[in-house]
């Protein structure tokens, strides 16, 4: 065994029955906190932390970190540390322990010395857990080596991942696998367990689609995501910062010793009524690693294009332009307008079992049954343009792909509903006229865009106003939303939002989407082959029928759904 990353600490043991007893002393002997921070985490020990060790304190007020902590006290026995970075794990010996036994002792078994076993442990004077380990192992001699709790959590999620009942597929898609966890405080995790635990519950209960962990100079911000704007949630003390990091990547299986590059990683957490899948993502900026928590809570997702909030025309022509046996259907706007949300509802709708339903996604965030769903892994060639080669092959009736992003991809798309399918993607435009724009500028021919595209669904979402607290008003005939927006010259009664506690003060509860749903018509196809610009689409699409984002945002705050500043704040966007 390479003992080489093991940190030996050779030096006096610390005097007196009971050495742990001594432990903050010998911490501010060794410059790690100062007399006051030692006060101080007594103070809180006596008052409410009662039974906690001195240790543990310290690293709830954030003095110390839990790696400190673990390298004191193997200084202080004469013991090894074991930091996340050891790699030399003895997976023979490992097996030795079950993962219930290593999670009840809180030590996992790593090697084996010349007169015995190596133990690596939480609390290596645990002398219970150790005379455990040796009747387990038949007697042998154990000697113990100090790990902080979240190594030790970092080891075993290592040491018996395969071993997992409860795995899922990563959002990277590659080989690892995302576990399922609970959010229940467990008797032994420690403070910053809790706090990630609680942070992720209480994004969960409150509807968030994101959580950040954004350090700063002298501090961390906790923010929610919440309908699309972020919210400041709490902050802590920059030097918690690398504990709940780490939390993070262990619950995820990501390297905590890797703090230089991004990272990814994926679990699904137990609810209720049902998981929820999380997408962690680690950023290395000047203050600290950022951690961004992507929440998708499969109880929450639209499956059925009623619910959209498309007007009764627009999710008619919808429904007309799924229920054509072949063709290009695209839904476009800007990232975080609902498009995967739209495509999932138009998937479930046209699901049957005498179709074969193939898709391609980037990652996949909501399962449907029936459907032949695959993501993408970019990193093993496994691309949009790569995997509708092959999906060709596997005789489907229609294909969605998450994205079109580049000319071999849109190509692609193109002719495999020219020769049959039926073809549903996204594109990033401001609005549905912009793509035909785009397709021409990534390279696609004319005569190929309009003899294959159906149609296109230009969205975006709005807050909707909370039903508990929002107020009519007339509105004056000098405000500025007249000037910004086309309204009727004409008295307006409209709802403002105002905040309460049900909306967290905000005025505002969910969101729904706004649409213009565009049909490729016969003079459309003329402006098409022409490569007119996109005014000209624009105002052809009218002529059509179609209704604006803006004038379905109008309608919806004439019907009380939303106000006239949020479809303000859209429109300048949807331009």
């Amino acid at each position: 065994m390479d003992m080489a990353a093991i940190e030996p600490m050779h030096h006096e043991r610390a005097k007196g029955a009971n050495g742990r007893a001594c432990l903050g002393t010998r911490m501010v002997a060794f410059g790690l906190i100062t007399d006051e921070q030692f006060s101080e985490a007594k103070k809180l020990q006596e008052k409410e932390m009662r039974g906690e060790r001195i240790g543990n304190v310290l690293v709830h007020l954030g003095h110390v970190t839990s790696e400190d902590l673990a390298k004191t006290i193997a200084r202080e026995m004469d013991i090894p540390y074991l930091g996340p970075d050891f790699s030399d794990i003895d997976p023979e010996m490992a097996a030795l322990m079950s993962r219930d036994a290593a999670e009840r002792l809180n030590a996992v078994l790593v090697g084996r010395e010349e007169n015995g076993l190596l133990l690596a442990m939480v609390h290596p004077d645990d002398m219970v857990a150790m005379d455990d380990v040796s009747l387990r192992t038949g007697g042998e001699m154990v000697h113990p080596a100090v790990v902080s709790p979240m190594t030790l959590e970092f080891f075993i999620n290592r040491i018996y991942r395969e071993a997992d009942e409860a795995v899922t597929a990563t959002a990277d898609g590659d080989a690892m696998d995302a576990l399922l966890v609970s959010l229940s405080e467990k008797e032994h995790d420690s403070p910053v367990a809790g706090l990630v635990n609680k942070l992720l519950q209480q994004a969960i209960e409150e509807r968030a689609s994101d959580l950040h962990v954004q350090p700063e100079v002298n501090q961390v911000w906790v923010r929610y995501r919440i309908d699309g704007l972020l919210h400041d949630i709490m902050t802590f003390e920059r030097s918690q910062l690398p504990s709940v990091v780490s939390r993070f990547k262990i619950m995820a299986q990501m390297d905590i010793s890797e703090r230089r590059i991004p990272q990814d990683g994926r679990i699904r957490v137990q609810m209720d009524k049902g998981s929820v899948d999380l997408r962690i993502s680690s950023f290395p900026t000047i203050h600290g690693e950022k951690v961004v928590v992507r929440i998708l809570d499969q109880r929450r997702a639209i499956s059925e294009i009623g619910r959209l909030g498309m007007a009764d025309r627009e999710r008619q022509r919808f429904r007309n332009m799924l229920a054509r046996p072949w063709g290009l259907v695209l839904v476009s706007g800007p990232t975080g307008s609902g498009k995967s949300t739209t495509l999932t509802a138009g998937l479930h709708e046209i699901n049957a079992r005498d179709v074969n339903i193939m898709t391609l996604e980037d990652p996949v965030e909501y399962r449907i049954t029936g459907v032949n769903q695959s993501q993408i892994q970019p990193k093993a060639g496994f691309s949009f343009a790569s995997g509708l080669r092959f999906i060709v092959r596997q005789d489907p009736d229609i294909i969605m792909i998450g994205e079109i992003r580049d000319t071999e991809t849109a190509e692609m798309a193109v002719r495999s509903a020219l020769t049959g399918h039926l073809v549903l993607s996204t594109v990033h435009t401001n609005n549905a006229a912009g793509t035909i724009g785009r397709l021409l500028d990534m390279g696609v021919q004319p005569y190929l865009i309009s003899s294959t595209l159906l149609g296109v669904v230009g969205q975006r979402l709005v807050r909707r106003l909370c039903n508990t607290c929002a107020t009519d008003y007339d509105l004056p005939f000098d405000d500025v939303n007249r000037f910004a927006l086309p309204l009727p010259d004409t008295p307006l009664r409209v709802k403002a939002p105002v905040g309460c506690p049900y909306c967290n003060n905000t005025g505002y509860r969910g969101r729904v989407g706004i649409y213009e749903v565009m049909q490729v018509t016969r003079p459309l196809t003329r402006l098409i082959n022409e490569r007119a610009s996109t005014p000209d689409i624009h105002e052809q699409t009218m002529r059509d029928g179609m209704t604006s984002l803006v004038q379905d945002g109008i309608d919806k705050v004439l019907a009380g759904i939303t106000s006239l500043e949020e479809v303000r704040r859209m429109a300048y966007d949807a331009s």
